[in-house]
């Protein structure tokens, strides 16, 4: 972890007809760290996570990313900016196999148009060559779990937890310069959820910076860097992951007292 900023956030705001779901919200990650956003149902998470990621517009506020306003962008330009996010329940198309998704992962980054690919010209052969490549050493980061050999798999013959960390292999193959994870543990039994925080450690260590949302506060406190809390759209705590989780207004908010 350094000190210079990837992501400044700054009175991000959301409001829903008479709903603040998000109220003037301030985030800061730095590059190569893991923070993680907390909070009991309803209080902002994934809707800050959609501002941050284009799919819904702020009222108010600035996202910057290494300095570049991204506030008011579509998805798919945020996107090209290097945000690359998962959601709560993976998005994936069925009937597509495991190489296809990281394909589409890459398809920002591929320089071969249409009638190219038709005519299978020996650049594009090579771009698909160099594109297969890079789908297996992304495959490579969970090990034995999701591998190479699988590429050929349709989505719809993956387990739960395989079709989550294809969703984000997907993500890892836009190279993205901030990580945006939604729940990735969610629907994960013990074991695999342990698994998972090696590799979420993992790619932080190897370089990416990533922004987390989890129910799961083992995940939190094992991954993270530091945590923000939100409750009802509004930041109530920020700090080192045990001291926010013993926050009294973390307890109060997740005790419903």
């Amino acid at each position: 972890m350094s000190d210079q900023l990837r992501l400044q956030v700054r009175g991000l705001t959301k409001r829903f007809g008479g709903l603040l779901a998000v109220n003037a919200v301030d985030i800061d990650v730095r590059d190569n760290e893991i923070v993680s956003i907390i909070g009991p149902n309803g209080s902002g998470k994934t809707t800050t996570f959609n501002l941050i990621s284009g799919a819904i517009r702020p009222d108010a506020g600035s996202v910057r990313l290494e300095g570049e306003e991204l506030a008011g962008l579509r998805p798919d330009q945020i996107s090209r900016k290097g945000i690359a996010r998962t959601f709560q329940m993976p998005e994936l198309f069925m009937t597509l196999t495991v190489l296809d998704h990281l394909l589409i992962g890459m398809q920002g980054r591929m320089r071969a148009g249409l009638l190219a690919s038709a005519l299978s010209l020996p650049s594009t052969r090579r771009e698909e060559r160099a594109a297969r490549a890079e789908a297996a050493d992304v495959l490579s980061t969970f090990g034995d779990r999701l591998t190479a050999d699988r590429m050929g798999d349709l989505a719809r013959s993956l387990s739960y937890a395989n079709r989550r960390r294809l969703e984000i292999s997907r993500a890892l193959a836009l190279r993205p310069r901030l990580l945006l994870l939604d729940e990735p543990a969610a629907g994960m039994n013990p074991r695999e959820t342990q698994d998972l925080m090696g590799i979420i450690g993992g790619l932080r260590d190897g370089g990416h910076t990533i922004l987390l949302i989890e129910h799961d506060m083992g995940v939190v406190l094992n991954v993270s860097d530091r945590v923000i809390a939100l409750d009802h759209g509004e930041k109530i705590a920020e700090g080192l992951p045990r001291e926010v989780a013993a926050h009294p207004r973390v307890v109060e908010a997740y005790l419903g007292g």
